[in-house]
């Protein structure tokens, strides 16, 4: 557009910081309005200039104003995911953006209000609202304060401290404001009570009321409950502009409240992929969807603009399958349809939690088994946890948990997942498979305290002669109702409240764990089959408002008779390390108060120097070493 190349040449000028170039930028805007050149000094050149500029914000004309701020090297007007967030931003005071990968959902979102802020600066607050404070300084603040440093027009905003931007920060009725936000089911209460203020004198345009605007960035991962505190924003707004709340994510899960709000009137499957990218909702919200089809380098098949989604990265989504989740969700900024299935643990969330944990203070053995008489296969899951100070990841780098400043190691919970035992030649014996499991337990330094079982039907015989005989097992029973054990410390309501059964809460439990980086998988536990397995188990339609997985039977309709005996047993340990430990693994990845106010008592701890291939640890009751290298090789028969 002429406009984008006429204030791209006035930016260029800008940036040159000469009294002549300040004249010259004027001119330029004069002539290419029709006007005449009248201006002949530095001083009213910038006068104008900034009259001009806050003219672009006054009529809404935030595109143009970013150009002539930034420029088009620092802020690309033109990409369709660009132009279709600033206008879809106005249009009302609920604004949802369900984006693909790289759709700029975060960044147009930020450079938008960043220009809203700038046209009434002392009457807009943004109060910008993610799961965590790294987050919300890589996704928000970080681009925030280079576009600040960058501005060459008259830009308020002078005071900058941790997150926080604005004239005052002991005024938090303007400037931008970033606040955490826990994950969970209830209310947060974050942004309850926060509301539009009258002015003390009525602006022209935008009325007698200072501005409000809550931005939510990564909705699917933030508190189920959060619907509930926008009632208290909204109560004063009137029109699109007074108040607004906009929310941003990737479509992930059609179950969450992110899928809820954004849902059309006649449902998902009443969406065409191809042409249907905005929408009012069934709650009331005007939903954007960026779709990554539309990006200009995947229609040009090569790097047209520098930042968004590529060819290459949407054909790697593609290759995943046309009814993968995840193409739907990163490739089609769109939540699973037309047959496509939503799971609840994908690939991505498995292969970045790969990884040996560095227990420095050593750890608690634990396992868990899969009872199966007849068909299916018995398997022995086992693993270890504790406090850790890092891991070693899949390309053998060593990461580890730090301070903000980094000045010393932080502690953090971790299990790690080690690896599988199947167990055969019992010939459907209820006491042979007992005492194999026993054997199997010793060999591994097992604890019966931290040994989960089966107990479902045929399992309760094996179960009654473990805890008889051996000691204090874990009962498992799958058609029992959820726990009242939190996943999370941060959750604000139990498993029984928002799961249908207990084999649901555990499937949801080693998902939410593997998404906050309190579950490692060692790198020698890396079969094929367990990760199918994981990734494979689809979400289902929800019973009374709670969350439910597809059942054993539904999975083995489609796998060909195969059951998921590896998955199944692998979900059933951090069921037992929440209700043996006490310990509830915090969401905070820096590992920031991981021990405060949490209960934590050991049992049968080993003395570990780490969790490497090279570890040994110590069997105490046959008192010899044993190589931890042999009990993590892949799946053995017993």
């Amino acid at each position: 557009m002429e406009i984008y190349k006429i204030l791209d040449q006035v930016n260029s000028l800008l940036r040159e910081d000469t009294k002549s170039s300040r004249i010259q930028a004027a001119a330029l805007i004069q002539v290419y309005n029709g006007g005449e050149i009248t201006i002949k000094s530095s001083e009213d050149a910038w006068k104008f200039l900034n009259t001009y500029w806050h003219g672009l914000l006054d009529n809404d004309m935030y595109l143009e104003a970013g150009v002539m701020n930034w420029g088009l090297e620092k802020f690309n007007a033109m990409p369709w995911f660009v132009d279709k967030i600033f206008k879809h931003l106005p249009e009302s005071s609920k604004s949802l953006v369900m984006a693909c990968s790289s759709g700029s959902k975060t960044y147009g979102i930020v450079i938008w209000l960043y220009l809203d802020y700038q046209r009434d600066p002392q009457y807009t607050a943004v109060k910008c609202l993610a799961v965590n404070e790294s987050q919300l300084k890589r996704n928000i603040f970080t681009h925030l304060y280079d576009m600040h440093e960058s501005s060459v027009m008259e830009v308020s905003g002078s005071a900058k401290k941790d997150m926080f931007l604005g004239d005052d920060p002991t005024n938090l009725d303007s400037g931008f404001e970033g606040i955490t936000t826990p994950q969970g089911q209830a209310s947060t209460g974050r942004v309850k009570g926060i509301k539009s203020k009258p002015r003390q004198k009525a602006h022209p345009t935008l009325g007698r009321h200072s501005r409000l605007r809550i931005f939510v960035d990564e909705f699917q991962n933030v508190a189920e409950g959060m619907e509930k505190d926008f009632a208290s924003p909204l109560s004063s707004a009137e029109g699109p502009d007074r108040v607004k709340i906009i929310l941003s994510g990737n479509p992930e899960d059609a179950a969450h409240v992110f899928g809820q709000l954004s849902e059309p009137p006649d449902g998902w499957l009443t969406l065409d992929l191809e042409e249907d990218f905005h929408w009012k909702s069934k709650r009331g919200w005007n939903v954007l969807r960026l779709d990554g089809a539309k990006s200009e380098n995947v229609i040009a098949q090569k790097e047209v603009y520098p930042g968004i989604l590529s060819w290459q990265g949407f054909q790697d989504h593609l290759l995943k399958g046309p009814e993968h989740p995840d193409y739907y969700c990163f490739a089609r900024g769109m939540f699973p349809l037309k047959g496509a299935y939503s799971t609840v643990i994908n690939k991505q969330q498995i292969l970045s939690c790969v990884g040996d944990a560095s227990f420095h203070e050593g750890s608690t053995r634990c396992g868990a088994v899969d009872i199966a008489l007849r068909h299916d296969k018995v398997i022995f899951a086992y693993g270890r946890f504790g406090m850790a100070t890092g891991w070693v990841d899949s390309f053998n780098q060593e990461k580890n948990y730090s301070t903000n400043t980094g000045t010393h190691l932080q502690s953090r919970f971790l299990f790690q997942q080690e690896g599988f035992i199947e167990i055969s030649g019992f010939d459907s014996d209820a006491i042979k498979l007992s005492r194999r499991i026993i054997e199997v337990a010793q060999e591994l330094n097992i604890d019966p305290k931290f040994l989960a079982v089966d107990s479902t039907g045929m399992g309760e015989g094996v179960y009654s002669y473990l805890k008889n005989y051996w000691g204090e097992v874990y009962s498992i029973n799958w058609t029992h109702p959820a726990s009242e054990n939190k996943i999370m410390k941060e959750d604000a309501e139990i498993p029984q409240q928002k799961y249908y059964k207990i084999g649901d809460e555990m499937w949801f439990a080693y998902q939410t764990w593997l998404s906050f980086g309190s579950l490692l998988i060692s790198r020698a536990c890396q079969q094929s089959f367990f990760f199918d397995e994981m990734t494979s188990r689809r979400i289902a339609k929800n019973i009374s408002g709670k969350r439910k997985v597809e059942s054993k039977d539904e999975y083995r309709m489609r796998n060909r008779g195969v059951s998921p005996d590896y998955a199944d047993s692998a979900i059933m340990i951090p069921q037992i390390i929440r209700a043996r430990s006490g310990f509830i693994p915090s969401m905070n990845k820096e590992g920031e108060a991981v021990r405060e106010g949490i209960k934590f008592k050991t049992n049968s701890i080993e003395s570990i120097d780490s969790l490497r291939y090279n570890s040994l640890a110590v069997d105490r009751n046959k008192n010899r070493p044993f190589d931890v290298r042999e009990l993590m090789k892949p799946s053995r028969t017993i």
